[in-house]
């Protein structure tokens, strides 16, 4: 996680994308990097990919404010406003 971190800090989304997945090869249950690599898809504009890492995040620790937050956001710039308020 934290050579992701670092990475994303430097701007480069694609080796970030690559790092969260790698992470999440290792532990597919870890919420945080489920809600990390969601951001990075929605930083690199890839919304679907964002909204099924949000949702599995969601799964995963479902009294997450920030990943409820972002989740909806993102469904309601998409138009979904049903799926926003869910």
């Amino acid at each position: 996680m934290n050579r992701a971190n670092f990475i994303h800090w430097k701007d480069m989304i694609d080796e970030l994308i690559a790092e969260y997945m790698r992470a999440l090869e290792l532990d597919p249950y870890d919420a945080m990097a489920h809600f990390n690599l969601a951001i990075a898809h929605q930083d690199k504009n890839m919304l679907e990919e964002a909204i099924g890492e949000y949702k599995m995040a969601r799964v995963l620790n479902p009294y997450d404010f920030k990943v409820q937050n972002n989740d909806g956001a993102l469904h309601l710039n998409k138009g979904r406003m049903y799926d926003a308020l869910l």
